[in-house]
Order: structure tokens, then C-alpha cells, then sequence
């Protein structure tokens, strides 16, 4: 039996969703499929097979963001004989430049893609910037995300090759825009982040759970510079406690709606 490691780092289950939807498309073509949070994963342990490797990310900035980057390349090796799709979610419309550098790296190597491809999916930034999608819309969004994923799953098994990805020059264009909203916008809205007090029961499950460690609930300002924006602290939060700009935070729940 064919076997395929599906890999996903998701802040506000955006990505998580899609992944889980990967992995029921393919064992329902009788593929054995392990499933993992990359930054879980443990590669040098498991000494498994694969034969394919669907890998995925939420976008920041038109980019997959570093800590995904950075994961895939550790993890898994140019010599690795694997046959790969790599997707992103992402609320705009368009095609972004995320999938240029993973293309780029593993060009010419035994890492094969054969597909790139994003899913919409309802903004989840819109407490710091953008417009809230209607909550209306979000099960056509999940709907046509479930679709897509059995349209690809069939194309990648059957040899297909869809790749899509932008001009290199935009996408160097976009690592410089990247670079300094995490120099400047991403620290200064994390400086905005606050803990309600009143609330917080001091569990630290969102401290424990944060992916850089940028967390101190026990400070005044308690989102460190290192915060990526990923949300996956003030989303998670079952006492809904952080608040931005002093106001309580509006928690995204897509997959619950």
C-alpha cells in the first residue's frame, strides 16, 4: 500500500482543516496516510517510507511564513524520493508568490512537485487589519475547499502536473515587503495585545502552545517581538482573554459555523 505524510503548520486551523481534508481524500483512495503539525514532527525518528507528501501553510504577507519555511527544509531533505503537492490558505483572491521559494528549492532535486495550489478560506486577520469575511460565506468557502481538494488529489494521483506559481521578480519584490512588516507592523500590533486580567485563569496553555515562545502572560506587555502573528494563542484562549487595542478579542471559528 502507497503511504503519504501530510505536513501543515496552522495558527487558526485554517490550514489544519485543509490538511485533514488531504488525508481523507487520499485513504479514501486506499493510501495509508500519516498526519503532522511540522513543528511535531520528527523526522530523523521516524524512518518511514513515503511515497507522497502533501505539505501545506497559511500565508503571511503573500508568503508562507519563515517558521514553515524553515521546517520543510529541515525536514525534509532534497534527497528525499517523495512526490509532492504544496498548498496554502489564503483569503485573497489571487495567486500569491508563496509557492516560489519551496519551487525554487527543491527544483532539480528528489523532492518532486507536481502541484502547487491555494484555497481560499475566510480572513482570519481581520482584528488587526483587513475585513471580517460574512459569516454567511463561510460554509460556499469550506465547501468549495472540500471540492478542490478531491479535484487535486485525482489529478496528482493520476501523474498530472499543476503548477502554479508567480514571477520571481515579484517574489523577491514581496520577501522585502515581508521582511519589513516583521520589522515594523507585525512587532507594533503585537505590542497592542493585552490579557484581560479579569479573565485570564493563569493555565498558560497558550503560553505552553505558542511556536516561538513569545508569550509572557505575566507581563504588562506579554507578546514578546518574536510573535509571528499566528494567533494561535488568542484563538485557542478558552477563556477568551486576550484583547487588542483594549478590546476583547473576536475570536475566529469557521470550522464551527
Amino acid at each position: 500500500m502507497n503511504k503519504a505524510l501530510i505536513l501543515y503548520f496552522s495558527g487558526t486551523r485554517n490550514t489544519k482543516y485543509i490538511a485533514q481534508l488531504f488525508k481523507k481524500a487520499f485513504e479514501a483512495r486506499n493510501i495509508q496516510v500519516d498526519i503532522y503539525d511540522i513543528l511535531k514532527y520528527d523526522a530523523a525518528g521516524n524512518k518511514t517510507k513515503y511515497d507522497y507528501l502533501v505539505a501545506g501553510s497559511p500565508i503571511y504577507v503573500e508568503l508562507y511564513p519563515e517558521i514553515f519555511i524553515t521546517n520543510i527544509k529541515k525536514k525534509v531533505a532534497k534527497n528525499t524520493k517523495i512526490k509532492a503537492i504544496f498548498f496554502a490558505t489564503q483569503a485573497a483572491k489571487s495567486l500569491t508568490p508563496s509557492f516560489n521559494e519551496v519551487y525554487n528549492y527543491y527544483k532539480n532535486s528528489d523532492v518532486e512537485i507536481t502541484c502547487t495550489d491555494y484555497f481560499r478560506m475566510p480572513n482570519n486577520f481581520y482584528n488587526f487589519l483587513f475585513t471580517k469575511t460574512p459569516v454567511s460565506q463561510y460554509r460556499s468557502l469550506l465547501d468549495n475547499a472540500s471540492k478542490k481538494v478531491e479535484l487535486i488529489t485525482d489529478e496528482f494521483l493520476s501523474g498530472s502536473r499543476n503548477i502554479k506559481k508567480a514571477s520571481n521578480a515579484r517574489y523577491y519584490f514581496t520577501k522585502v515587503m515581508y521582511a519589513l512588516s516583521y520589522k515594523f507592523y507585525i512587532p507594533s500590533a503585537a505590542g497592542k495585545v493585552s490579557i484581560n486580567s479579569d479573565r485570564c485563569v493563569k493555565c498558560k496553555a497558550c503560553e505552553k502552545n505558542c511556536p516561538t515562545k513569545s508569550l509572557d502572560i505575566n507581563s504588562s506587555t506579554p507578546v514578546l517581538k518574536t510573535c509571528i502573528m499566528c494567533q494561535k494563542c488568542m484563538n485557542n484562549c478558552s477563556q477568551n482573554a486576550f484583547m487588542y487595542k483594549n478590546k476583547e478579542f473576536d475570536v475566529y471559528k469557521p470550522i464551527e459555523s
